[in-house]
């Protein structure tokens, strides 16, 4: 049975994550006084020269409409930075990011939007998609306000957005993004969005600092070792978790680290240390209890066991710009 996280206080449910089959941080956290929403959103990528397998649109669909479920609830809805896996643009598009105008009035409609600022800290490609965003958003929103090195307070819940730190590296062109500490009396939790590990040293002394009692972290893109990022970058960063796993009783680590089949072999010795601390470190289908899906590392394997339907190849044939305006046609059993 799947359960949330759950502190004396604050409830954190993790809604669609790379263990769970998408490219996601999504996550709902309650206290007693506000109900806040992370990071909305779930996509896909292209990967081993093929688009996204059926069962993983499947998953890209479900993930949404939970995130949408959840985002009914919500007072607030954060964006640690504008990447498609962490917020919904108001545009159609089915190749990827699964996206329309209707998904993105349902999660943002009539709320506070906590978000990265788009002018400062940022890179080219995310201050369009910023400007885009921040445009339409505007005209449904409750309110607006960057939230960037700022703290909240609602009631007896404090809502604080780090400084921007590096998406990954220092000096990265992927550039910067927000890590969202939520506070009720003596309980602490940390959603750390890309923050790849974390590699740099700057962002692991800005989240040993807040004392969390659980934090949910990406981890590093060990699949992409020795093509997009250093061995070193990729070693500090499990030098950075295993710090981490020493002081932070909760662990939960997942999204780049997921796509890596090997992950669990990789962060072994970490997740060893942390337990001789009496700590844990799980990913998300882990705590939640779910049945883990790394359909995107699996999605070879997938075509070959699971061929598509015709239908799926005809839509699969189509133009660029058809296959963003239609969703594929994935309604049937393998």
């Amino acid at each position: 049975m799947a359960r949330e996280i759950i502190l004396k206080h604050i409830k954190i449910r993790p809604l669609a994550a790379e263990s769970l089959g998408v490219r996601s941080m999504a996550t709902f956290v309650k206290t007693p006084d506000i109900n806040v929403l992370i990071d909305a959103s779930a996509s896909l990528g292209f990967r081993y020269g093929l688009i996204p397998h059926p069962l993983e649109y499947k998953a890209v669909e479900r993930t949404t409409r939970e995130i949408m479920k959840y985002a009914y609830y919500a007072d607030i809805v954060t964006i640690s930075h504008m990447h498609w896996d962490h917020f919904k643009p108001f545009f159609e598009e089915y190749r990827y990011i699964w996206s329309s105008k209707e998904i993105a009035e349902t999660i943002y409609a009539d709320k506070i939007i906590l978000g990265k600022d788009y002018q400062k800290n940022i890179n080219f490609s995310q201050k369009k998609r910023g400007y885009s965003f921040y445009k339409n958003v505007e005209k449904i929103a409750k309110k607006i306000d960057f939230a960037d090195g700022k703290s909240y307070v609602f009631g007896d819940t404090i809502i604080k957005f780090s400084a921007p730190v590096p998406h990954g590296e220092e000096n990265t062109p992927l550039g910067y993004v927000l890590m969202c500490t939520i506070k009720y009396e003596d309980e602490t939790f940390i959603h750390a969005s890309d923050v790849q590990g974390p590699i740099s040293d700057r962002t692991l002394n800005l989240i040993l600092k807040e004392k969390p009692n659980v934090i949910y972290i990406s981890g590093p893109p060990t699949y992409l070792e020795r093509y997009r990022i250093k061995e070193e970058a990729i070693g500090k960063a499990k030098e950075n978790i295993a710090k981490l796993a020493r002081k932070i009783s909760l662990i939960i680590i997942d999204h780049h680290l997921l796509r890596d089949l090997d992950w669990k072999i990789w962060l072994k010795t970490v997740i060893e240390e942390a337990k001789m601390s009496k700590h844990e470190i799980k990913c998300v289908s882990e705590y939640l209890n779910k049945k883990q899906q790394l359909l995107e590392a699996n999605r070879q394997t997938l075509y070959r066991q699971y061929p598509p339907s015709e239908e799926f190849e005809k839509w699969r044939k189509k133009s660029k710009q058809e296959r963003r305006k239609t969703k594929p046609p994935i309604d049937y059993h393998f």
